[in-house]
């Protein structure tokens, strides 16, 4: 998954996903709900990213590693924090 710090900006009092490029190459802006940059910044604490790639692999140690993570253990830790 390739979503960076860089990509969560705010927008006329409102949090988006910016220049997410999709499928077919095009383009995207995406709105984020409150709770979705919640979720982010809980992330960020934990995990202690501060720059590039906001989802990374964290060890038993809980030390992040490695240069990202694929979209379903994103999905999937979505899941397990939206219960």
């Amino acid at each position: 998954m390739a979503l960076r710090l860089d990509h969560l900006q705010q927008r006329e009092d409102h949090w988006a996903i910016v220049d997410l490029v999709g499928k077919g190459g095009h383009v995207r802006t995406v709105p984020a709900p409150d709770w979705v940059r919640k979720m982010i910044d809980d992330w960020l604490i934990a995990s202690g990213v501060v720059q590039g790639k906001i989802f990374r692999r964290v060890n038993k140690v809980d030390r992040t590693w490695g240069a990202g993570m694929t979209e379903k253990a994103v999905s999937h830790w979505l899941s397990i924090q939206s219960q």
